[in-house]
């Protein structure tokens, strides 16, 4: 099996028994999980080793008896840069964050996370609270996880996929570049205030040059003035993406209680640009971290009482505040992924 087989999203494991078996598992799991087997393709993303697939089952067997562990973790999403160069209505954007960390993360923390990660890390993704294009060793960031043996993926808003960024980033060995839009260009000026249709251009163009073996996708976060809109992003983009995936609106205003979440089972963890090592990508103050890679190394942070007194929130309290505040979008019309 060649490495450049291995950057394909959906590679030599998709196309064997193998791959269709962990498709269907993840199916089967999602509607026992969230009621209906969309969560499966995006599991899929992330987890294509059998392996994976097992230790992930394992996970939500803890934290069906509330057991505060992991049996391992499976995926990591790092965090390029605290900043961005929009203020959507719907994102992280919204909330005052000027100064919680640094806006890059340096060149030897990235390394240093992705070197010490461990073996059962099987695939890493550039996101979280900024736009990764801002930081402009992104490119080289991405060579590194290749060259690590995991694949490499990459969500952005797409507004500075051009010019020379977008050349070294098609350059560059990445498995999934997934672009967050809005659902049509009436949505895309109110909530995140850009061009939608200059988006697809930009989208098109990379798409003309990427190496072959990059797959693209959409992301959009469904809200309540989009949920009826969502279906015509296929329309739109057909033949230029192979999928798309629905994130509900997250916010962290609300006044109520919950008392469980299946985030810090799900075998991720994120590292922000500050060292923190949390399992949510929505722990926008470090609230759950697990420790600090400017402090410790990371086997040592993930052997440590961390990680336990975090899931030890959601097994016997208390629950953080922000997770307890923490609520998301829910329609009866909403799947988690759109279907064609």
């Amino acid at each position: 099996m060649t490495r450049e087989k291995d950057r394909s999203p959906r590679g030599p494991t998709e196309r064997t028994l193998v791959g269709a078996a962990l498709r269907a598992g993840y199916r089967a799991a999602s509607r026992l999980l969230y009621g209906r087997g969309d969560y499966a393709d995006w599991a899929y993303e992330r987890m294509q080793r059998p392996a994976s697939a097992v230790a992930m089952a394992g996970n939500m067997a803890l934290r069906a008896a509330r057991v505060p562990r992991v049996t391992s973790f499976v995926s990591m999403a790092i965090e390029p840069a605290f900043q961005c160069n929009l203020r959507c209505r719907t994102c992280r954007g919204r909330y005052d964050m000027e100064g919680l960390r640094p806006k890059l993360m340096p060149w030897e923390l990235f390394r240093r996370a992705v070197d010490e990660a461990p073996p059962s890390v099987e695939s890493v993704v550039f996101a979280m609270a900024g736009e990764p294009l801002l930081n402009p060793r992104l490119p080289e960031m991405i060579d590194h996880v290749a060259a690590s043996g995991r694949r490499a993926l990459l969500v952005t808003n797409g507004t500075l996929l051009d010019g020379e960024v977008a050349d070294r980033v098609a350059r560059s060995r990445l498995s999934v570049l997934t672009m967050s839009v809005e659902t049509d260009a009436e949505m895309a000026r109110q909530v995140r205030g850009v061009d939608h249709e200059e988006l697809r251009r930009k989208l098109e163009r990379f798409a003309a040059r990427k190496h072959p073996l990059t797959a693209l996708k959409l992301s959009v976060v469904a809200h309540p003035e989009n949920e009826h809109r969502l279906g015509r992003l296929w329309e739109e983009f057909a033949g230029l993406v192979e999928d798309i995936k629905v994130s509900p609106c997250i916010s962290l205003e609300e006044a109520g209680s919950r008392t469980t979440c299946t985030e810090p089972w799900r075998g991720n963890l994120c590292v922000f640009t500050s060292g923190d090592v949390t399992p949510c990508c929505f722990d926008l103050r470090g609230d759950l971290s697990f420790g600090n890679l400017n402090d410790r190394r990371f086997d040592e942070i993930l052997a440590g009482p961390g990680v336990t007194r975090v899931l030890s929130m959601f097994t016997s309290g208390p629950m953080a505040d922000r997770c307890a505040r923490c609520h998301q979008f829910l329609s009866p019309h909403l799947p988690r992924r759109i279907s064609r």
